[in-house]
């Protein structure tokens, strides 16, 4: 609504999103100013060469998940501008921004600093606030009281914010504490997974271990080899507690209306097919 409330032409890409269709519409339109989810970003990069298009765009933002640093780069020397994050939530709107001063220093992979005029910080269980580089849950001030996000982060000592998960998603395994954000940013890294998901399934030496489900690029067929192959380059990447020991090749990932992964929906299937499989067993 902002941009019509300055007089501003809006156009927004309805139906199912095809790279090809998104840069032209750029191109014949004389866009100058995207905002767009990560996946439509990775999607398009991995499909169609960007320099074929003749492009004005001056300004670009995403929201929804994490981008990757690896694909920061790559959008940056597709595009040749930095993407700048926007975060917030149905709930309390846009808390934290990366703007777009002339003068102000992109950190690849944060979220930036919060709105002029509002107080938002990272406060613990007991509602304390945490000091720098301490995860914990961020949080905005409304009305005189701290209202959850239910989104982990921390503030490192420059005042930007970073984002480690949703709270209900994180994984507990062998003591650590994982974020799924930054396990699927290493493996859409890989050339050729397209997107992921990553939940927590139960694990009866690590209370839980990591598990993926991958929708691979076209041209790249599931087999046992590639899941070795894909393992191998996360863990290379993460620590040896945080690499995928189950992957799974799946055609969609489930997403909500506002491009956020459903990780509850993909846990009750998981819950779903090991009841199925440990009854199946006792038969």
């Amino acid at each position: 609504m902002a941009p019509l409330m300055f007089g501003v032409t809006a156009h927004v890409y309805s139906g199912k999103f095809d790279p090809s269709v998104f840069l032209k519409a750029l191109e014949d339109f004389k866009i100058n100013n995207i905002s767009i989810v990560p996946t439509a970003l990775r999607k398009t990069l991995a499909k169609e060469d960007v320099s074929k298009y003749s492009l004005c765009i001056e300004k670009l933002s995403y929201t929804g998940e994490a981008l990757g640093i690896k694909t920061f780069y790559r959008v940056k020397e597709a595009f040749g501008i930095e993407p700048h994050s926007i975060y917030g939530s149905t709930e309390v709107g846009v808390i934290i921004l990366d703007y777009m001063y002339e003068d102000w220093e992109v950190k690849p992979g944060s979220l930036g600093k919060p709105i002029l005029g509002l107080e938002v910080t990272v406060i613990d269980e007991f509602g304390n606030i945490l000091p720098p580089n301490q995860v914990g849950e961020i949080a905005v001030k409304l009305r005189g009281k701290w209202v959850r996000t239910g989104d982990l982060g921390y503030v490192d000592e420059d005042g930007y914010f970073w984002f480690k998960g949703r709270a209900d998603d994180i994984i507990k395994s062998s003591g650590y504490r994982i974020g799924p954000e930054e396990i699927e940013s290493i493996l859409n890294e890989h050339k050729a997974v397209e997107e992921s998901a990553v939940i927590g399934v139960p694990d009866e030496l690590r209370g839980q271990i990591i598990k993926a489900f991958i929708k691979l690029k076209p041209g790249y067929e599931p087999s046992e080899d590639l899941k070795r192959k894909i393992q191998l380059y996360a863990r290379e990447k993460l620590a040896k507690y945080a690499y995928p020991r189950e992957i799974e090749f799946i055609d969609k990932i489930p997403k909500s209306i506002d491009a956020k992964i459903k990780r509850g929906l993909l846990r009750q299937m998981e819950m779903k097919k090991r009841t199925r499989l440990l009854k199946e067993t006792k038969v």
